[in-house]
């Protein structure tokens, strides 16, 4: 599985290596190196989520996490994320019942799991992704992250 974390460097964000193992000296040596931790935040998320719907290459969300997993609200998104599976088009009431959480100070959202095909992909609000993907899809992603961060940031 590869592991990676989200950092900004110069206004451009890249996906590092870095693992739970590692995790503190790899952050003090990419923070020495001049890269910049970023929290993301649920309007970060919901940026990115939109720009994943509106992208070609029909990335599936497999689930958004919340914080507070205990609530009826996981639950009502997680019911809408198992019908986006079968009709894309329901993700205006995904938008809708995220609506709430669209805040630049929330991190109420805890995680996103994406996949195509072989690709899959966990990005959390800490910026550490996880998954197994090619270079390719990687890349991808972190060009849609640049972008969520455009308009988040």
């Amino acid at each position: 599985m590869e592991t990676g974390k989200v950092f900004l460097e110069n206004n451009k964000i890249g996906i590092l290596p870095i693992t739970h193992g590692d995790y503190l000296s790899a952050l003090k040596k990419y923070r020495e190196d001049g890269y910049e931790q970023l929290i993301l935040t649920s309007l970060f998320f919901i940026n990115f989520l939109k720009i994943v719907f509106l992208d070609e290459e029909n990335i599936s969300v497999l689930s958004i996490n919340l914080v507070d997993e205990c609530d009826d609200y996981q639950q009502d998104i997680n019911e809408i994320v198992e019908e986006i599976k079968f009709n894309r088009a329901k993700v205006l009431f995904l938008f809708e019942e995220l609506e709430d959480l669209n805040q630049n100070n929330s991190i109420d959202i805890y995680s996103v799991h994406l996949s195509k095909g072989d690709n899959y992909i966990a990005v959390q609000n800490n910026g550490f992704i996880e998954g197994e993907y090619t270079d390719r899809f990687k890349k991808h992603i972190e060009s849609m992250l640049s972008t969520a961060a455009e308009k988040s940031l």
